[in-house]
């Protein structure tokens, strides 16, 4: 192995390499030339030694020393002890010119003042019993600190990204931008108290920038929940297909209310002289599911029967709703609302047509005799009246 390879590998230097060589630390297998330039061929073994000889170096063993315990390994447990006595001593002594500074008044001195005032006490000073106590609780604190500060930067990402469920039919709008923004305004605040210092080492600017954190923190939790965003669509392909967690998948009554086939938007038809022709259906659909704080999901599928069709789907929901009626004692409301009869199933929520302000949850069969047409719809929600059911907004 070349000289440039084992410098990669270890991380030294060839000058440093070369030094070693020439101190006898290890001898690797060398060819010399005409000129007495010599070219090494490093063995396996030499490599490994080599990173042993810089683990011991940054520990501050001597070259003297790695080479008595490389032939000597016996000789290893006193050179250990003298290079930790070593250790000793010197933080000893860092400790004591540490305890010294800390007695300075926290004003400014002259280069005279402050030599005067560092020689008097330094001269047979002892090291406080408590100067290793006092440096571990500081420790302790800047670490504390360094967690605190972390958690306060990364809760609004989890607020963020924990909250932003995957939607099937996912929705976004500009006021997304604006509650991202104002969900990371703890961690803003973080990086600024790490990266910008107060002038003259005064703390009003950390303490000022710390209140703001706290108060600004249990806010951007608040504001996480204004970028989930919703599922949304109008779609009539997608018929029947929700978020896994919309409780539709899992209501009984869905189930039987809303059938599992639908009218497609077109049909062909065969004119007069044999020709065929596409035509709109006028079919409708909407489906929206909200997951804040609690859930709102709204589902409205509308379309034409024919003659017969129509008439068998009437009496098929009457009948289901009489069911309702009969296993909840909760009985079933008819209103007429413009051209539509309406069939109200509820046990949640105000009367038809009126504005909630309360949960509510509505089974809604609306059919026009005269057109034929006929609706379902649920609406549900935990939001306590924030919300209004969708069924409101049509036109009737």
């Amino acid at each position: 192995m070349k000289i440039k390879e084992v410098c990669t590998q270890t991380g030294l230097t060839a000058r440093t390499i070369r030094y070693y060589i020439d101190e006898q630390l290890i001898s690797p297998y060398y060819t010399e030339n005409y000129l007495g330039r010599r070219f090494y061929d490093f063995s396996e073994q030499d490599v490994k030694t080599l990173k042993d000889i810089s683990v011991l170096r940054r520990f501050g063993f001597s070259l003297s020393d790695i080479k008595t315990i490389k032939d000597n390994p016996s000789e290893s447990k006193l050179i250990i002890k003298r290079l930790r006595e070593q250790k000793e001593a010197h933080i000893q002594s860092e400790n004591k010119l540490l305890s010294v500074l800390n007695t300075l008044d926290n004003r400014d001195y002259t280069l005279e003042q402050l030599s005067l005032a560092l020689s008097e006490p330094v001269t047979n000073m002892e090291l406080p019993n408590d100067i290793g106590s006092k440096y571990y609780f500081r420790q302790i604190l800047h670490i504390i600190k360094f967690i605190l500060s972390l958690i306060i930067a990364v809760l609004p990402f989890w607020f963020t990204f924990g909250h932003n469920r995957y939607y099937v039919y996912p929705t976004f709008c500009f006021e997304n931008v604006i509650f991202v923004l104002l969900t990371f305004i703890p961690t803003i605040i973080v990086l600024l108290l790490y990266f910008i210092k107060s002038k003259n080492g005064k703390r009003g600017f950390q303490i000022v920038m710390s209140v703001l954190c706290i108060i600004a923190l249990p806010f951007s939790f608040v504001f996480s929940f204004g970028i989930t965003g919703h599922s949304e669509t109008t779609d009539i392909y997608n018929y029947r297909k929700f978020d896994s967690e919309c409780l539709a998948n899992r209501s009984d009554k869905f189930q039987a209310l809303f059938p599992t086939w639908y009218v497609y938007p077109k049909k062909d038809i065969i004119n007069p002289d044999g020709t065929y022709s596409t035509i709109n259906n006028d079919v409708k659909y909407y489906y929206r599911y909200l997951p804040a704080v609690d859930y709102t999901y709204d589902i409205y599928a509308e379309w034409p029967l024919e003659k017969d069709k129509f008439s068998e789907e009437v009496k098929r929901v009457k009948a289901l709703y009489q069911e309702w009626e009969d296993n909840s004692n909760v009985p079933y409301v008819e209103v007429k609302k413009g051209a539509y009869n309406c069939l109200f199933w509820y046990y949640y929520g105000s009367p038809p047509f009126e504005p909630v302000d309360n949960n509510y949850t509505y089974y809604i069969f609306a059919y026009d005799e005269e057109n034929m047409r006929v609706r379902y719809i649920m609406c549900d929600s935990l939001e306590n009246g924030v919300d209004q059911p969708y069924y409101l907004q049509l036109d009737w």
